[in-house]
């Protein structure tokens, strides 16, 4: 688990507790956060203890809290699928609490997740999947750097067919934007 701790000008981030873990099952209460992130969180806190415990167990991943800068929590983050030997991680953020959507919330918590990752942790890559109807949140990838790479469409036979963009942002692209702002 990631001991990084970053302040912003409205949020900061922290690593994920084992305190925190009612929070999440709360966000993952909500059906249409569990839409936009395609069921990935736990919604029981005994099944949020054991993903906690294989997070932080886990090399390959990290887990952080975005809170507003008095310490309320708000939602959360994680790198996973790191690769230390390719310098990549994928991306999963999701601001828990709806009243704060639209509010920029997660484009700068992805700007503070940007330092950890290129300056503190050294990643040359990031990645995320997103939904294509998920246009608040293309926007908000775009906004800080995110470009598009791809697209993956998918499902089963009589199911929905759901169609995810795959967005990228590399380290040097990150560095241009922060000089230019």
């Amino acid at each position: 688990m990631t001991k990084c701790r970053i302040t912003g000008d409205e949020l900061l981030l922290r690593p994920l507790a084992e305190a925190d873990l009612p929070l999440i099952v709360k966000w993952s209460g909500d059906e249409e956060i569990n839409l936009l992130t395609d069921n990935a969180y736990p919604k029981t806190l005994d099944a949020a203890v054991e993903w906690f415990a294989e997070i932080s167990a886990n090399r390959q991943a990290r887990a952080m809290l975005i809170c507003l800068r008095d310490g309320t929590p708000i939602g959360n983050l994680e790198l996973a699928e790191i690769s230390w030997r390719t310098g990549e991680a994928e991306v999963r953020i999701r601001i828990g609490e709806r009243e704060l959507w639209d509010q920029g919330w997660g484009a700068e918590a992805l700007n503070l997740l940007f330092e950890i990752a290129f300056v503190k942790m050294r990643l040359e890559s990031l990645y995320l999947r997103v939904y294509t109807f998920n246009q608040r949140a293309i926007r908000c990838y775009s906004k800080v750097g995110f470009r598009p790479r791809g697209r993956i469409c998918y499902g089963l036979e009589g199911e929905e067919k759901r169609e995810l963009l795959l967005m990228t942002i590399k380290k040097k692209q990150y560095l241009r934007l922060k000089e230019s702002a």
